[in-house]
């Protein structure tokens, strides 16, 4: 990596700065040294160095945070911008430099102000990267800006400080540290600060796991469990409770079914009560559409014949239709129409005939007259073009020919002007060298115009600015003593608010607020654990009376199973009687009955005597006896369905009942577990006392004493804060006094900054205008309006740029004037040859108008012969042709006519015929369709003689929807009181049951006896319920001890590796480690030393004392003795010092080639024979390849440095760099 060239506007003291190190005379020096004043900007350019490459730099490298006053920007006081000179709107840095690829870049540097005023907003650093020589855009953004640096340049920011500018003096003290301190300086040296911090985290890691085993074991003590004996009396006495218990439920069972007796009576009457209801509320509906069922029935049966209806009357109306449909046919003429048709056609083709005739004898010679006028209009217009053409060519000849005679006339005209503008330029040969020269000269005049116009008010600025720096001066002063006012106040107000500090060993604000949210939170927990526990009571309760309804609910479904049976035995014989009764009565039974004669043996049975067959009453009997048994089957199996409903109802009625009772189970659970953990929770706040035996006050005062101390502490702290908010204004106001004071220092050192350069700049443009005055004297003395009075020449400045404006004026008007005159003579000589050209277009163009004339009359004369005078043979050819076209139009038209009506015709005798059959055709069917009708009529008037046409008529007009509505309405009404018959049938039935086993006592006794249980199987769940939560309680401690010292193990075990650890690399500090690796770091960094303190005196050679961090000297000159580097002579520490710094800049950039370095710090404190060694040793250096750069304003110094970097202060507070 190598420096190339470093270009600097506008940063901090340097105006324009060009260092270019490619170019002679930094291209043939290894070694040159950057010399000027304290604070001329030497530091200044190694800046500009680093704000090229890396956006920042080594002096302002600081992490502040604090901002500053800056020209009206607040900026943190490490940034970079502050560079930026005072009073100016843009500053850059530009470096050029080489890669390590060998490739050459160009790195910019901007910083700039809004619209690059100097009172513009400071606007943010722009940072981009070009190719060169190309000067390529590779990168504008400042983060990748940023990595291709890196890259190219194989450091980054920390190793290039490190690398190319080398802190020697660093070195200087690190060589008499002490071992600790000097473990520090190379920490920081080499950028190695992260293992000490890595040795304080294996140390707090140690100290927290410490914490944690410690805290672990404490918990662990905390844990309650109970001894053997505890243990025993305490699964004694849950034993008996639950003995007690099972008793008391026996008893409650039974009372509980001698309840629900009482219970299922009242539910059976109101049944049955509802059911009677009902029945009576069916009955009463169905007597209400008694007469419209019938009536709706009527209408159904009408539905039968209205298809019959419907289409006799479609039939009926399409029959007459049909039949006023040949009456029309009858009377058509059609048949006359055609015959008239066909005479029409015969006519027009006769006028067609004649209309040929005519134009075959007038076709030949109205086609020749029509060619012979279309050659006669050709050549008249041929004509009137000539004769136009002869006409505008006349007109353009005598156009021509006074153009001539007025450009003649101007010719003349300009030739005067040409000779009176060439009198006057040669009469003024001055103005013609000022008009020559006027860039020059206008410069020259402008110098004297400047300084004649400013010099007066340039004068009354520098007498304002001391004026003013005076007045500035004495406000400084003021502002001095307020300012000691402030810091008085604020010291006093420091000492209040120190005393008004609480004590160390009180609770903090947050440590209260804690221990009051922890307290309120354990009185939340305690109301919880109250209400948790009440609910438990409730739902046992309730799963008690759960279980009670479900064994009654079984006992009913067994009982149903029961009757099922008989229920099932009874349809099955009912339905053998129906099937064997069935079978005698069926029709195949009845026909071979009547087979039957007597004295002959039945087949079946095999008797002679048939009385069945003989006696058609008993048949009449067998039809009854079958319909008896169909409803007695009917009827069993209508019990059989009620029964299935009713046993699948109690089915789904326990199922319900046992989720129930499974959803009480798992809400007591959840409760028991609540409790438990409410428990848990309380235990640090009860001391052990029983959670029943406690009430809100055991938590309502610890919250109310906390409260108390929390409301004191805020009271100091509201103290606190008006004091600190009192410290803060005063501090605020002396802050701003500061400001006041850093603004006033600003301005006093800006306005002497103003009246040095005010001062500078009147001497400076004094000089140049004595210089101008002079020069103008050598060219303009002669002249008539020359003066040698510098006020006298600013006045002349505008009459002499009249003059100039005038002379300029005339050459252009010159210029003009030959130009034009030019012009002109061209013009004439076209206008002598265009005349020529028309003369002779006039003469052929005469000639060819006699010979078209001549060709228009023959032709003309041979038109007469073929059609009289006047007439248009074209118009006669075309009055024939449409003759023509009408005649063939005319019988097209008769012919088209003609076949119309015959297919007219045609299609009406067709249609005629038709209509006769289908007029049969309609009449048979309505006569089929009335004979069907009649028939229906006849069967139907047999159930209802007075029903008429007209009355099914109506009938069939009614809505469909709605009498179907009502049938169904109907049959739902009477299967609904069928079924209510049935369930009353059975209600009534359950009640008989019901009351033979009534209980012995009465409702009163047992509800009392009911309740006495309850409270005795609360009382006895209540001590069953604290006895288990005190086992629960025992058994979890005794697993979470147990699951507790496993995790104790897995820590002590994570507590030995850490310990292990600290004691190998970790201490409160971190110095174990770091001693520990900055030992390796100095080794390898004494390896780099010597190769190049062997180079710069081979006498020495640095080693490290084993197991230290402290370093020696082996003195090669006596027999390799070692030495303290403490008795290194000045120049000797310098060598050492030196050859450490490169050794680290080897060490930085151990991959990278470094060809430029700058030393920036060391020589001002040696002697003059040190001074010589130093030097020794950078010549030394230079011979190695690199190119060294040394900062220094010691004047021995730059006497031996052949080339230097000289950066030189100018009034008005910048400084110029120039390169000898």
């Amino acid at each position: 990596m190598k420096i190339n060239r470093l270009q600097i506007h506008n940063l901090a003291s340097l105006l324009d700065a060009d260092i270019d190190f490619s170019r002679p005379p930094l291209r043939d020096a290894g070694l040159f040294a950057i010399t000027g004043d304290t604070g001329a900007g030497k530091s200044t350019i190694l800046d500009a160095l680093c704000l090229g490459l890396y956006d920042k730099t080594a002096r302002l490298s600081n992490e502040s945070t604090q901002k500053v006053d800056f020209n009206g920007d607040n900026v943190r006081l490490n940034d970079p911008r502050h560079l930026l000179r005072r009073g100016t709107g843009i500053g850059w840095v530009k470096v050029d430099f080489v890669a390590i690829d060998g490739a050459h870049y160009r790195a910019l540097w901007q910083v700039t102000r809004a619209r690059k005023k100097p009172n513009g907003k400071l606007q943010a650093p722009t940072h981009a990267l070009y190719l060169m020589p190309q000067e390529q855009l590779v990168s504008d953004g400042k983060l990748e800006t940023k990595k291709n640096i890196e890259r190219l340049v194989g450091l980054n920011f920390e190793q290039f400080t490190r690398a190319v500018m080398l802190a020697q003096n660093e070195f200087s003290a690190f060589l008499r540290a002490q071992g600790d301190e000097r473990a520090v300086l190379l920490e920081r040296l080499s950028g190695t600060q992260k293992y000490s911090v890595v040795g304080q985290r294996v140390y707090s890691g140690y100290k927290a796991k410490l914490n944690d085993v410690e805290a672990f074991k404490a918990s662990m003590d905390a844990v309650d469990i109970l001894d053997e004996q505890q243990l025993q009396e305490l699964n004694e006495q849950q034993h008996q409770y639950i003995e007690q218990q099972q008793q008391c439920q026996k008893r409650r069972e039974q009372v509980a079914k001698h309840l629900q007796w009482f219970t299922s009576e009242q539910q059976l009457q109101h049944e049955i009560a509802d059911l009677q209801q009902r029945i009576q509320t069916t009955s009463n509906s169905l007597e209400r559409l008694e007469p419209r069922v019938r009536e709706a029935q009527r209408v159904k049966q009408c539905w039968q014949i209205e298809d019959n209806l419907t289409s006799t009357a479609r039939l009926q109306q399409r029959l007459a239709q049909q039949q006023t449909r040949q009456e029309e046919l009858t009377r058509s003429d059609a048949k006359s129409v055609w015959q008239h048709g066909e005479q029409q056609q015969q006519l027009a083709q006769q006028q067609l005939r004649h209309a040929q005739q005519q134009y075959a004898q007038r076709k030949e010679k109205l086609n020749a007259a029509v060619a012979l006028d279309v050659k006669i209009a050709q050549k008249k217009e041929v004509l009137a073009a000539k004769r136009s053409e002869f006409e505008q060519t006349s007109a353009q000849q005598l156009q021509l020919t006074q153009q001539s005679q007025n450009l003649a006339a101007q010719v003349d005209e300009s030739n005067r002007r040409l000779d009176e503008y060439t009198t006057q330029l040669e009469s003024q040969p001055w103005l013609a060298e000022l008009v020559k020269n006027w860039s020059h000269y206008h410069h020259l005049w402008q110098r004297i115009n400047s300084y004649d116009a400013t010099y007066k008010e340039k004068n009354e600025q520098l007498q304002a600015s001391n004026n003013e720096l005076s007045k500035l001066e004495h406000s400084l002063a003021t502002l001095n003593e307020e300012n000691t006012t402030f810091q008085q106040s604020i010291q006093a107000l420091e000492q209040q608010i120190v005393s008004l500090q609480p004590q160390p060993e009180a609770l903090s604000a947050t440590e209260l607020q804690r221990q009051l949210g922890t307290w309120q939170q354990a009185l939340e927990r305690f109301q919880q654990w109250h209400s948790s526990n009440r609910q438990l009571v409730t739902v046992r309760h309730q799963q008690q009376s759960l279980h009670a309804e479900l064994e009654q609910k079984q006992q009913h479904l067994h009982e149903a199973s029961q009757h099922h049976s008989v229920l099932e035995q009874q349809l099955s014989h009912a339905r053998q009687a129906y099937e064997q009764v069935k079978l005698r009565a069926s029709e195949q039974i009845t026909h071979l009955r009547t087979q039957l004669k007597s004295g002959e043996p039945c087949m079946v049975c095999g008797s002679e005597h048939h009385p069945f067959a003989e006696n058609d009453d008993n048949n009449h009997a067998f039809a009854a006896l079958l319909a008896d048994f169909e409803q007695a089957y009917a009827t069993a199996q209508k019990n059989l369905d009620q029964h299935y409903t009713k046993w699948h109802a109690l089915q789904t009625e326990i199922q319900l009942a046992q989720q129930q009772i499974d959803n009480v189970s798992a809400t007591e659970q959840q409760l028991k577990s609540q409790l438990q953990q409410f428990a848990q929770q309380l235990e640090p706040f009860i001391q052990g006392k029983p959670l029943d035996e406690l009430s809100d006050q055991d938590f309502t005062k610890p919250i109310a004493d906390i409260q108390q101390q929390y409301q004191q502490l805020e009271q100091l702290e509201q103290q606190l804060v008006k004091l600190r908010s009192e410290l803060k204004v005063q501090q605020q106001n002396s802050g701003e006094l500061q400001g006041q004071l850093q603004s006033c220092e600003q301005q006093r050192q800006q306005l002497q900054l103003q009246t040095q350069r005010l001062a500078y700049e009147l001497e400076t443009e004094q000089q140049q205008c004595q210089q101008s005055i002079a020069e103008l004297r050598e060219h303009f003395s002669e002249a008539p309006w020359w003066q040698d009075s510098l006020h006298q020449l600013a006045r002349l400045w505008q009459q002499l740029v009249e003059q100039k404006q005038q002379f300029e004026q005339l050459q252009n008007e010159y210029a003009r004037a030959e130009q034009q005159t030019t012009q002109l003579n061209q013009q004439r000589d076209q206008i002598f040859t265009k005349l020529e050209s028309l003369q002779s277009q006039q003469q052929k163009l005469s000639e060819q108008l006699q010979m078209q004339e001549q060709e228009i009359t023959d032709l003309l004369t041979e038109r007469s012969t073929l059609v009289a005078h006047g007439q248009d043979p074209k118009a006669q050819l075309e009055e024939l042709e449409e003759s023509i076209e009408k005649a063939q139009q005319t019988l097209d038209t008769q012919q088209a006519a003609c076949q119309q009506q015959q297919r007219r015709y045609e299609q009406e005798q067709s249609e005629y015929q038709h209509l006769v059959k289908n007029c049969s055709q309609l009449q048979q069917d309505i006569e089929e369709l009335q004979k069907a009708f009649d028939v229906w009529y006849q069967d139907y008037r047999a159930f209802d003689e007075a029903l008429t046409i007209e009355q099914i008529k109506n009938l069939l007009t009614q809505d469909k929807q709605q009498v179907q509505a009502l049938l169904t309405e109907h049959a739902t009404l009477e299967q609904t009181k069928v079924r209510f018959q049935a369930q009353l049938e059975h209600s009534e039935s359950r009640l008989q049951q019901l009351v033979k086993s009534r209980p012995d006592k009465n409702l009163t006794e047992l509800e009392a006896q009911k309740r006495q249980l309850d409270e005795q199987f609360d009382d006895s769940q209540q001590a069953l319920t604290l006895l288990g939560a005190r086992l629960e309680n025992h058994r979890q401690n005794v697993e979470r001890l147990a699951e507790q010292g496993e995790q104790l193990k897995d820590l002590q075990q994570q507590l030995a590796t850490w310990t292990t650890l600290n004691s190998a690399l970790g201490d409160a500090q971190g110095k174990r480690l770091r001693n520990l690796v900055q030992s390796q770091t100095l080794a390898i960094l004494l390896g780099y030393a010597n190769q190049h303190l062997h180079a710069l005196s081979k006498r020495y050679r640095l080693t490290r004392i084993t197991g230290t961090l402290d370093i020696a000297i082996i003195d090669h000159d006596m027999a390799d003795e070692q030495r303290s580097v403490n008795t290194l002579s000045g120049g000797e520490s310098f060598l050492v010092s030196l050859a450490l710094a490169l050794g680290l800049a080897s060490l930085s950039s151990n991959k990278v080639k470094i060809e430029s370095l700058f030393i920036d710090e060391g020589f001002g404190t040696l002697d003059s024979e040190t001074l010589s060694i130093a030097m020794d040793a950078l010549d030394n250096l230079q011979a190695q390849g690199r190119k060294v750069g040394v900062i220094s304003h010691i004047p021995q110094l730059t006497e031996r440095v052949a080339t230097q970097v000289k950066v030189r202060k100018r009034p008005g507070g910048y400084s110029v760099v120039e390169c000898e």
